[in-house]
């Protein structure tokens, strides 16, 4: 009960953030294509193992469906579906939303309706891309533990020369308690240092030698420097 208050307070406060901020982008969308065998599909599958497919019809601006893994290896084992039966046969209508939608309604719409993944359209009426359940679940959780972490240490240590970073540490601050000597710029905080000394978002994992330190990407979330360890290189 407790995590559901707490995912509930979530989804309100959650209120600025819209559908195409955690959308998963048309052109990294896996597509199936209207008439595709299911043989055809094992081929996409093999290579990109998710457990659910839109399925476009001539141009990925014409969605006409959703075709769950679990639905085709359902009708596979009844004896509903063979390999050489087109994907149409296991399709479910798609779900459609504007990508202006706030993410704690559609998470809620979404729940409600059984809904796994939907079909995020922009204000032309095109695809702009496709959001899970799961990626929005995701958001929120994260949400959830960002507010959690803004009431505990912005910085941890983790041995004598290794130390956790919240992203949103004040430049002044981890200079004055770990003596840093990070450099002040047009920016406040250690994840703007980072982002102006690489010139770029990093990804998780991503890491540099700076002023006698390593400074390694620990999470990077919704194009946001989240966390960073930074260890004191032995002489």
């Amino acid at each position: 009960e407790k995590g559901e208050a707490e995912l509930l307070e979530a989804v309100f406060h959650f209120g600025d953030r819209r559908v195409n901020e955690v959308m998963i982008p048309r052109t990294e969308v896996v597509w199936l294509e209207k008439g595709m065998t299911i043989a055809d599909m094992y081929d996409i599958f093999s290579e990109h193992p998710h457990s659910r497919f839109p399925v476009f019809k001539d141009t990925h601006d014409n969605v006409v469906g959703i075709v769950g893994i679990k639905d085709v290896l359902r009708g596979l084992a009844e004896k509903q579906l063979d390999d050489g039966l087109p994907i149409d046969l296991a399709m479910r209508p798609a779900m459609f939303v504007p990508e202006t939608k706030f993410v704690g309604a559609l998470f809620f719409e979404m729940q409600r309706s059984g809904q796994q993944m939907a079909v995020v359209a922009d204000e032309y009426g095109g695809t702009a891309g496709v959001v899970t359940l799961e990626i929005l679940l995701e958001e929120l959780v994260g949400y959830v533990s960002d507010e959690l972490r803004r009431h505990g240490e912005e910085v941890v240590s983790l041995d004598e020369r290794t130390f956790e970073i919240d992203g949103g540490v004040s430049i002044s601050d981890v200079n004055e308690e770990l003596e840093l000597g990070l450099p002040e710029g047009d920016y406040e905080t250690v994840a703007g240092f980072v982002l102006s000394h690489l010139g770029y978002i990093p990804k998780q994992g991503e890491q540099f030698d700076y002023n006698g330190h390593r400074i390694a990407v620990t999470e990077v979330r919704a194009q946001k420097v989240e966390r960073l360890t930074i260890t004191r290189l032995q002489e």
